[in-house]
């Protein structure tokens, strides 16, 4: 099973609005999802289900980064927007098995739950791509089993 975790492309330090969840990607962010593009276009996510937080820059960098060519439906939630290592976890768990996941989302949550997965200490910085793999067949088990950087 592989866990793919992708913390959002670098963005403006203000929204219009003044929310944090309004916040866009940056000039250095749109060309990190090119680069991301360009990367994720030799990669085959069959049998993988893609989950976004609900900010504009989570889904502006999940969207410009995955090329059309990938055929794949998001899901958008609010429940990953600025969600910590155990509210990852709880997402995770309540997954179906043998599926492989892509979640986009936010740090401190995104590197802590690497950190704790991988069992090393990780800092994801703006538009980093990790993905994990694990040696097990239900997502609940994850936790008993060092994740293998792949």
């Amino acid at each position: 099973m592989k866990l793919h975790i992708l913390r959002h492309a670098k963005t403006e330090v203000n929204s219009l609005s003044g929310k944090d969840i309004d916040r866009k990607l940056a000039i250095k962010g749109m060309l990190q999802t090119d680069r991301l593009r360009v990367f994720f276009y030799k990669h085959t996510f069959s049998n993988t289900l893609f989950f976004s937080s609900t900010s504009i820059r989570t889904r502006e960098t999940i969207l410009n980064a995955l090329s059309t060519d990938i055929q794949a439906s998001f899901v958008f939630l609010d429940l990953l927007y600025l969600a910590n290592e155990d509210q990852l976890l709880h997402f995770i768990f309540s997954q179906d098995d043998c599926i492989d996941l892509f979640i986009v989302g936010h740090n401190e949550g995104l590197s802590n739950l690497v950190s704790l997965l991988y069992r090393e200490p990780i800092c994801l910085k703006t538009g980093e791509y990790v993905c994990l793999s694990f040696d097990c067949y239900k997502w609940s088990d994850v936790i008993h089993f060092k994740a293998v950087l792949s």
